[in-house]
C-alpha cells in the first residue's frame, strides 16, 4: 500500500503516535512476562540435558530470541507471511529469473547504488539525531563524491577509492538509541516483517526520501516498485535459504529479522 507524501500530515502523525504507544505498552508487557513469577522457585537448568540442548540448536528457525518477541498477532502474521511466501515463489522468483537473465548483475547492482545515494537524507537524519557528527561527515562526503565523480550515484567510488564506508543508519535505529521499544512484531503485505518501531521509522523515511516526491504520484509509486524488484534480483536468495533450511520458516523469519534490527540498534 502506497502512503502519499501529500496527505494530511495530521493522518501520519496519529498513525504515528498510535504505533509508539503500542511499542512502549508492548515493551512494559514484555517485561513483565519475562519476570520470574511471584512464589515460585527458580528452575533447575540441570534439569535441561547437554543432549536436549544440543537438539535445540541444530534445529534451523530455532533460536532464544523467539522467547522475547512480543508477537500478539501472530496468527494474523502467519497468514500475512503465508500470503507474501506464495506472492514470492510465484511471481517475484519467476520474474526476478528473467530480469537477472536480461540484465547484468554489475548494473542491477548500479541501479541500487542509485537509489541507495539519493537516500542519503534518511542516513544523514539519523547520524544527527543519534548525535554522531563522524557519520554526518561521511555521507555528506560520500553523497558528493558519488552524485558527481559516481554518475549519480551510480558507482560507489567513495568506497572505492576513498575508504568512505556506508554507515548503516535508518530511523528506527535512532527511535531506538532513544529508548523507544521495538513494540509487536507486525507483517506487513509484500513489506514483510517489521515492527512497531520499525514501521514508525519507515514512515517518518517517506518524508526525507526525495524521489518519494516526484509527481504524478504514479510515477513514484512506479520508482518504488522498481527499487523494491531490483532489490528483490539480488537479495532474493537470502530469504530462500532462509526458509528452505528452517523446520519453522515463519520463526526462523522473525528471529533473523528481530536479531538483525536489534544490532543495527546497537550500532554493531
Amino acid at each position: 500500500m502506497k502512503i502519499s507524501p501529500r496527505a494530511n500530515y495530521s493522518q501520519y502523525l496519529v498513525i504515528v503516535f498510535i504505533i509508539l504507544l503500542s511499542a512502549c505498552s508492548a515493551g512494559k508487557h514484555l517485561e513483565t512476562d519475562l519476570q520470574q513469577p511471584s512464589g515460585l522457585p527458580p528452575a533447575d537448568e540441570t534439569l535441561v540435558s547437554a543432549s536436549e540442548q544440543a537438539s535445540e540448536e541444530a534445529i534451523p528457525g530455532f533460536d532464544d530470541t523467539e522467547e522475547d518477541i512480543y508477537d500478539p498477532l501472530e496468527p494474523v502474521n502467519k497468514t500475512m507471511f503465508a500470503v507474501n511466501d506464495k506472492f514470492y515463489f510465484w511471481f517475484i522468483k519467476p520474474a526476478t529469473t528473467g530480469y537477472n537473465w536480461a540484465v547484468p548483475e554489475v548494473a542491477r547492482k548500479s541501479v541500487k547504488n542509485f537509489f541507495y545515494n539519493i537516500e542519503m537524507p534518511v542516513r544523514f537524519v539519523s547520524s544527527l539525531m543519534q548525535a554522531q557528527v563522524k557519520s554526518m561527515g561521511i555521507e555528506l562526503a560520500r553523497f558528493t563524491i558519488n552524485s558527481t565523480i559516481g554518475v549519480a550515484g551510480l558507482f560507489d567510488v567513495a568506497k572505492s577509492s576513498f575508504s568512505l564506508e556506508p554507515q548503516e543508519k535508518d530511523i528506527a535505529q535512532a527511535l531506538g538509541r532513544y529508548g523507544i521499544g521495538e513494540g509487536l512484531y507486525l507483517v506487513w503485505p509484500f513489506a514483510g516483517p517489521s515492527t512497531a518501531r520499525e514501521t514508525v521509522g519507515s514512515i517518518i523515511e517517506l518524508f526525507l526520501t526525495p524521489w518519494r516526491f516526484v509527481q504524478p504520484d504514479a510515477v513514484a509509486a512506479a520508482i518504488g516498485l522498481y527499487d523494491y524488484f531490483n532489490r528483490a534480483s539480488l537479495d532474493a536468495h537470502e530469504y530462500e535459504e532462509l526458509v528452505k533450511s528452517s523446520i519453522e520458516p515463519y520463526a526462523a523469519l522473525k528471529n533473523a529479522y528481530v536479531q538483525y534490527r536489534r544490532n543495527i540498534v546497537a550500532n554493531k
